[in-house]
């Protein structure tokens, strides 16, 4: 997948690798794999994590940035109550992220990651973040960060 995006320079890859993100992929709403996406329609953010280790519910996950750093948007698979169960060293799992795009026009940045818990222990096992560029390509603008995607009814007196 990540052979066929244009992949940042500066991406941040840390983590203990009991679990490593050995590939990934934007696919916009036709399901083709893509940097630029455009605003209001489907896309889906996806990787592919290898185990190196026997792993209890590992917690797959994506966030979104905007070129100043702020974190805009995000989720994983422990806030969409996805059980990812028991995944043994040597096996591979994709996860995939499907979605609305509704940022604004504009460049973004794409975080993953892989982490989950040891106990109390909160561990990251790979991140890989500021992986690439996400265009969104809009033609039409709203006010702030993303479009609400609001119908407007103007009438006399009535609502």
């Amino acid at each position: 997948m990540k052979e066929s995006m244009l992949i940042s320079p500066n991406i941040q890859n840390y983590g203990n690798k009991k679990a490593e993100i050995v590939d990934f992929g934007i696919f916009d709403s036709e399901n083709n794999i893509s940097n630029t996406i455009y605003k209001m329609q489907e896309f889906t953010i996806a990787m592919k994590v290898k185990f190196h280790e026997d792993i209890v519910n590992p917690i797959f996950a994506f966030s979104i940035k905007d070129i100043k750093g702020n974190e805009l948007t995000g989720t994983n698979t422990l806030i969409e109550k996805t059980d990812t169960g028991l995944l043994k060293a040597g096996e591979e799992r994709v996860v995939s992220f499907r979605q609305v795009m509704r940022l604004q026009g504009g460049q973004y940045l794409l975080q993953l990651g892989c982490t989950g818990y040891e106990g109390d222990n909160f561990v990251v096992y790979n991140r890989l973040y500021d992986s690439c560029c996400i265009q969104v390509i809009s033609s039409k603008t709203t006010v702030g960060y993303f479009d609400m995607d609001t119908t407007v009814n103007f009438s006399k007196g009535e609502q």
